[in-house]
């Protein structure tokens, strides 16, 4: 299950319709994810679930304050079992692009989030 989950969740988070941030005339988007760790799927109680352990490597870019921003943004910890216990840490490229990377800290959390929600909606429907 590990190459097709990592594969995944790299499409879910450098899609055009997917931001990390999108608010207040603020958007930021993911492209060039690098997705590294294990993935299992498992029957509990009748039900299927994805158990993952990531590690998240992604370049965002897009508009924050009215100037042009860009970076690298790092999860070292996308953990299935606590979708709330992660980590997000953005690097800006330049000094225009530290306020968004700063906004990203939290920002892009419910949006990674999500992605992780809809990885494990994506491989169940197609294994069972």
């Amino acid at each position: 299950m590990s190459v097709p989950a990592r594969a995944e969740l790299e499409k879910i988070l450098t899609d055009e319709s997917f931001a990390l941030l999108d608010e207040g005339g603020n958007k930021v988007q993911g492209f060039n994810a690098t997705v590294t760790g294990d993935s299992q799927a498992y029957h509990i109680r009748g039900r299927s679930r994805l158990g993952y352990e990531f590690k998240v490597k992604l370049s965002w870019k897009g508009s924050f304050g009215g100037k042009e921003v860009s970076g690298e943004l790092d999860i070292q910890d996308l953990d299935s079992s606590d979708l709330d216990g992660f980590d997000v840490r953005p690097k800006p490229k330049n000094a225009d692009s530290k306020s968004a990377a700063e906004a990203l800290k939290k920002g892009a959390r419910p949006a990674v989030k999500k992605a992780a929600e809809m990885l494990s909606q994506r491989l169940l429907a197609r294994s069972g």
